[in-house]
């Protein structure tokens, strides 16, 4: 008869005689804390644990299938910087920006950008070849970012498309994200409040535009000051499309970012309220 953990031991109370075997086996099933051991129970709880460190699993299947042919990218940050779309497109870090420690401190979970240890243009671009990317009139950015605080006074841009639309984090990282979409060359700008991104800590952020009226949202969550929304109206009519370009971080010497981000989604569509929430609703920070 095989030994545990093939098969069962079916021990007796009074009959079966313990061996060091019994015990060596079933510690090495099990394994020690922080196993390194790739077939101990230990090690595998945690690695799915890494794997999707700030969803429900459940709800993050389901939203995968929602919003399905609708992202433009798909990237979680784990061990590399892939586009997990159709286009499985990789992600190029650039100038300085490297994997790091993510929001639960695994690492090789999220990308660092640091200007000012750098020196330059901490970047990571990812270069899309699908058709209706140039085509398409909305857009949803959503993202994890853990931003520093700036030694500068100027804003730090967090995302941008070409000259289509961008994300940035105003003033010193006072806690303003502002949300810019062009249409017919005019800048359409939404800001949110002055404190609703938190500095030096995890925030998720929802930045949304709906081509039909100029309807514009940004949610941020975060621990430091929960769920927040901020709306407006702006210029209706398609968004601009030059470029097939994505970059987070900065490639032009200005505006760069400094801090951590992983979890990048970008959606041609607009995310209704409904959504937004309930998306947020079912993420950990």
């Amino acid at each position: 008869m095989a030994d545990f953990p093939t098969d069962l031991t079916n021990a007796v109370d009074g009959t079966t005689q313990v061996l060091a075997k019994h015990i060596n086996n079933l510690e090495a099933k099990v394994g020690v804390d922080s196993s390194t051991v790739t077939t101990s129970l230990d090690y595998r709880v945690s690695k799915i644990e890494d794997d999707y460190v700030t969803l429900d699993d459940a709800f993050w299947a389901t939203n995968q299938s929602l919003w399905g042919n609708n992202y433009l990218l798909f990237a979680e940050i784990n061990g590399n910087v892939d586009d997990y779309t159709d286009d499985l497109a990789s992600g190029t870090l650039a100038n300085g920006a490297t994997l790091t420690t993510g929001v639960k401190g695994i690492s090789n979970t999220a990308i660092l950008f640091d200007e000012n240890g750098g020196g330059g243009d901490d970047s990571l671009l990812y270069y899309e070849s699908k058709t209706r990317q140039h085509t398409f009139s909305e857009i949803s950015v959503i993202f994890l970012v853990n931003p520093e605080s700036p030694t500068t006074g100027v804003s730090k841009r967090i995302f941008s498309k070409g000259s289509d639309s961008c994300v940035q984090i105003s003033q010193a990282g006072t806690g303003n994200i502002i949300f810019t979409t062009y249409v017919s060359s005019v800048a359409q700008e939404l800001w949110s409040g002055a404190s609703d991104l938190s500095v030096n800590n995890w925030n998720w952020v929802i930045c949304t535009r709906r081509s039909a009226d100029g309807f514009t949202a940004i949610y941020t969550k975060n621990t430091a000051n929960g769920l927040t929304v901020v709306t407006g109206s702006k210029t209706s009519g398609d968004m601009d499309n030059n470029t097939s370009l994505f970059n987070f971080g900065s490639i032009d010497g200005w505006l760069g970012f400094e801090g951590k981000m992983s979890h990048l989604f970008i959606l041609d569509r607009f995310i209704s309220r409904p959504e937004a929430v309930n998306f947020l609703n079912h993420v950990t920070v």
